[in-house]
């Protein structure tokens, strides 16, 4: 009984910073949001290795600039939630995208090309809340903890500096990051 109090009361706690820091986001002013956006594409635009990154929300940080420069050099991979996981396709041009039943950018997977995660070295992986010891907190339906379960790519959380807080609540099926880039 006492396990299962301990699980709702973390539950609860991720709910209510979930809550706060989605109405955050919100409402951050579009020059930060854009302000963000650059800074983040300064910051990757070294890369130019396989790279599973993902289609932003409105709310969420722009990745759109860093996802060009990833698609030029062939090297953008992105998400489409299948059931339960995420499967992961090799973005080669963006009419192999199409929105998905949440209005989310997913590639098509009657033309986009299926590939192993194992092709990917690096994974931007978004979050609604960071800490640093670089835990994170999404949506709360697993879908990232699961694809980073057991993992060798680096994985990087990335958003705004507003959406880092204290502590983040961890269940024992949460999945530690490898690093957070908040900008």
């Amino acid at each position: 009984m006492a396990h299962l109090k301990t699980k709702n009361s973390a539950k609860q706690s991720k709910d209510r910073i979930r809550n706060r820091l989605l109405k955050m986001r919100k409402n951050l002013p579009a020059s930060r949001k854009k302000q963000a956006a650059l800074e983040a594409f300064h910051r990757l635009k070294m890369w130019s290795v396989p790279t599973l990154s993902f289609a932003p929300l409105p709310t969420e940080i722009n990745l759109w600039p860093i996802n060009f420069h990833l698609l030029f050099h062939k090297n953008l991979f992105l998400p489409k939630v299948n059931g339960q996981t995420l499967d992961i396709y090799h973005i080669t041009s963006l009419s192999l995208l199409g929105k998905s039943s949440k209005g989310i950018l997913e590639p098509d997977p009657n033309t986009a090309e299926k590939v192993p995660l194992e092709k990917v070295a690096y994974i931007l992986v978004p979050g609604i809340a960071f800490d640093p010891m670089k835990h994170r907190l999404g949506f709360g339906q697993g879908f990232y903890d699961r694809l980073l379960k057991d993992l060798s790519a680096q994985s990087i959380g990335i958003g705004f500096k507003e959406q880092q807080i204290t502590r983040v609540p961890v269940e024992p099926h949460d999945q530690q990051l490898s690093d957070i880039y908040l900008f």
